[in-house]
């Protein structure tokens, strides 16, 4: 979807699997079966979680991962491989991760910060509040309510900062924002940079449960994720200014200045 010279483009980053083995396998031998059919190259390993197993770490039941699952044909060809070499009844579907992308023809990293900002700034939904930015492993967070302006914010995701809104992985609904310049350990070329927000289902958020709803879902329904909202075309500049300036908080959510839904 195209937007004056913004691209708009939403998909299914990876989804997670659960498979539960007949018989007990070693965690080496599944990763290893994984790393092959998704045709990973060099040290690159898949996601791969054993969730009974002992200290030799052969387990039942193990979960992975699957980047763009919706092309059907990558999907089938994992789950083929899989069962070739274990035995296993239905798969189930634990989490969806669905990417929101904006590109900017021509912008560099500073105008996708503010592009990512605002994507903040605006979304309609209400998730977590314990919003944080983070970056390497060791490095401490940056909690939103210890940053004073919109442009501390810019800041952060021009540093490559990631934002989230909350710390358990595992909560039915997780937010993650950032802006894009890498993939798989490959910087990307700037036409490809983006301001990314993520958002992670699972549990009672998950749309489906088995593979075969996943392939049947009608992903539109999650849109309601990904509603932002703008300000009054009639707002006085005096509001409009500092609104859009300085002020770091979530407008998109119910207040003075917001439009109706």
């Amino acid at each position: 979807m195209n937007q004056g010279a913004l691209t708009l483009r939403v998909a299914v980053d990876w989804i997670e699997l659960e498979i539960r083995l007949a018989e007990r396998s070693n965690f080496w031998t599944v990763q290893e079966v994984l790393k092959v059919a998704l045709q990973l190259k060099g040290n690159a390993m898949p996601f791969v979680e054993a969730l009974d197993q002992t200290s030799g770490r052969a387990a039942s039941i193990f979960r992975f991962r699957v980047q763009d699952p919706r092309q059907k044909r990558k999907l089938d060809e994992v789950l083929s491989a899989l069962r070739q070499r274990f035995d296993f009844g239905v798969v189930k579907v634990v989490a969806i991760e669905v990417a929101f992308d904006t590109y900017c023809k021509g912008a560099g990293v500073r105008q996708l910060a503010e592009i990512a900002t605002d994507r903040y700034r605006f979304l309609t939904s209400a998730p977590g509040d314990d919003w944080y930015f983070y970056r390497n492993k060791g490095e401490g967070r940056r909690y939103l309510k210890t940053l004073n302006n919109r442009r501390d914010l810019i800041r952060c995701f021009e540093e490559q900062w990631q934002l989230t809104d909350r710390n358990n992985k595992d909560a039915d609904i997780r937010y993650h924002a950032y802006v894009k310049t890498r993939d798989a350990n490959t910087n990307l070329s700037q036409q490809d940079y983006r301001a990314r927000l993520e958002v992670t289902l699972r549990g009672v958020a998950l749309p489906c449960s088995t593979v075969d709803e996943f392939e049947q879902f009608n992903f539109s329904k999650l849109a309601k994720h990904f509603k932002f909202r703008r300000l009054a075309d009639d707002l006085h500049p005096m509001a409009r200014h500092p609104l859009m300036t300085w002020s770091k908080e979530q407008h998109g959510r119910t207040g003075k200045y917001r439009r109706p839904n």
